[in-house]
């Protein structure tokens, strides 16, 4: 028995061994390349097709765009005059949440006349930063525009005593100057 288990294994161990490794200077013969002429096997008709193929696509300096040149040269948006400094992710301040589209409005207007009795006094500009978003069900009534949490927290702050239970959200914003 001991000797048929010795044979068996022996047996598997030659059967997977793999060949000997190959000394230098032994190579395997290589096919020659062979030049194949496609035309024997190629049936496209280019004469089927009226259109021209497209023409090569205009250097980049020809291109037009209305891209102002500050910003083509890296400068950011604050070098174009238009008064935004940031647009990105950001912060702003949730104080309502309803199903009811009319109750939403109702603090929107709440929220327009709030701003305007306080932007001299908390230097929060001319235009209100209100915005009312939908996302089923509920529409939220949003205000300000924040780059920072710690801006939004200020603001959280002193709007907060208005309008109850106001938290902050993150958002994507617009900062003007």
């Amino acid at each position: 028995m001991r000797l048929l288990v010795s044979v068996l294994l022996l047996t598997g161990l030659a059967a997977c061994s793999a060949p000997r490794p190959a000394e230098r200077g032994d190579t395997l013969p290589r096919p020659a390349p062979t030049d194949v002429d496609h035309g024997d096997y190629e049936t496209f008709d280019p004469g089927r097709y009226p259109d021209a193929p497209p023409t090569a696509p205009a250097p980049a300096d020809s291109l037009v765009h209305d891209v102002p040149p500050a910003l083509m040269d890296g400068k950011g948006a604050a070098a174009t005059g238009s008064g935004v400094v940031y647009a990105g992710p950001g912060y702003r301040v949730q104080v309502f949440q309803s199903t009811d589209k009319e109750a939403a409005d109702r603090k929107v207007n709440e929220a327009v006349a709030w701003w305007r009795r306080s932007a001299s006094r908390l230097d929060l500009g001319g235009t209100p930063e209100v915005y009312t978003v939908y996302r089923a069900p509920y529409y939220r009534v949003r205000v300000g525009n924040f780059q920072t949490r710690d801006d939004a927290r200020a603001f959280q702050a002193a709007i907060g005593p208005v309008f109850d239970g106001a938290f902050i959200v993150q958002d994507r914003v617009t900062v003007r100057r």
